[in-house]
């Protein structure tokens, strides 16, 4: 099912991009950081993790609880960032 769910006191960034796509939902968790201009496009973000300034995440990718993305990294599809 194709959903998008952001989690209760998480924070989005000015030009943040969040897709709707076709293969899964897109998930930010509680008390979660996406930094500006990011791009998230299906996938979850576990809470209490940060997505960096202008850092993608792609289809089915998986952030993992406490796991800090740097600014402009990219995530590719069905990857897994381990908790930290």
């Amino acid at each position: 099912m194709n959903f998008i769910s952001l989690g209760a006191g998480c924070s989005i960034g000015d030009g943040a991009v969040i897709y709707l796509v076709e293969n899964g939902p897109t998930v930010v968790g509680e008390h979660c950081v996406v930094g500006q201009r990011a791009v998230l496009q299906g996938g979850t973000i576990e809470p209490r993790s940060l997505n960096g300034i202008q850092a993608t995440m792609l289809d089915g990718a998986v952030i993992g609880y406490r796991s800090i993305v740097g600014a402009g990294a990219v995530i590719f599809a069905r990857s897994l960032i381990p908790p930290l």
